[in-house]
């Protein structure tokens, strides 16, 4: 059951500008992706609300579902048609959020289903270079198994081993740094 203060980040996450009806559609989806209910979803997208709609961070439902870790969500909202390449206002996608937050089945999914591991964000940052800073060993060695870039930098000139590095997460550097010996014979 979702407490009041979950009820009302919900609805400030998911608040659009656009008008009442979109934000009550994307507050609602939310709210389903929140209580992990495909079938609730399934009743929106029914009575016509887009699966596309976005709040005023220019977040998704599917990037929330993302956010979230729900792969079952992700799958269907991808099975209804939903953008796996839709950027928020960060230009960030749902395999960027998937990333951030460690949800490796949710990463496995969005590439199976064609996400980009090479998306870069406002700033540069790919998935690799997330993982790398975030620590998430799993999802830094899966990007690499699929062909990520080990030596992309970020506007900064900031490379993935770099960031890595700099934020103790040795695991990580260690992956990235077989990769490049690898790639470099």
């Amino acid at each position: 059951m979702l407490t009041r203060i979950h009820k009302i980040l919900i609805l400030l996450f998911a608040l659009l500008p656009v008008g009442l009806a979109c934000a009550n559609d994307i507050a609602a989806f939310f709210d389903a992706i929140e209580k992990g209910s495909s079938q609730d979803i399934a009743r929106l997208i029914d009575k016509g609300a887009d699966i596309e709609d976005k709040n005023y961070l220019g977040r998704t439902a599917l990037m929330y579902s993302a956010y979230k870790g729900q792969t079952h969500i992700i799958k269907f909202l991808i099975n209804k048609g939903a953008d796996i390449e839709a950027r928020d206002n960060s230009e960030d996608t749902a395999l960027m959020f998937a990333t951030r937050q460690g949800y490796i089945d949710a990463v496995k999914l969005l590439i199976e289903k064609g996400a980009n591991i090479e998306t870069k964000n406002n700033y540069g940052v790919t998935p690799l270079i997330v993982a790398a800073y975030k620590g998430h060993a799993d999802i830094a060695q899966l990007l690499i198994d699929k062909g990520a870039d080990t030596q992309v930098e970020d506007n900064k000139g900031q490379s993935a081993l770099l960031l890595a590095r700099q934020a103790g997460n040795t695991e990580v550097a260690n992956i990235i740094e077989e990769a490049i010996r690898k790639n470099s014979k």
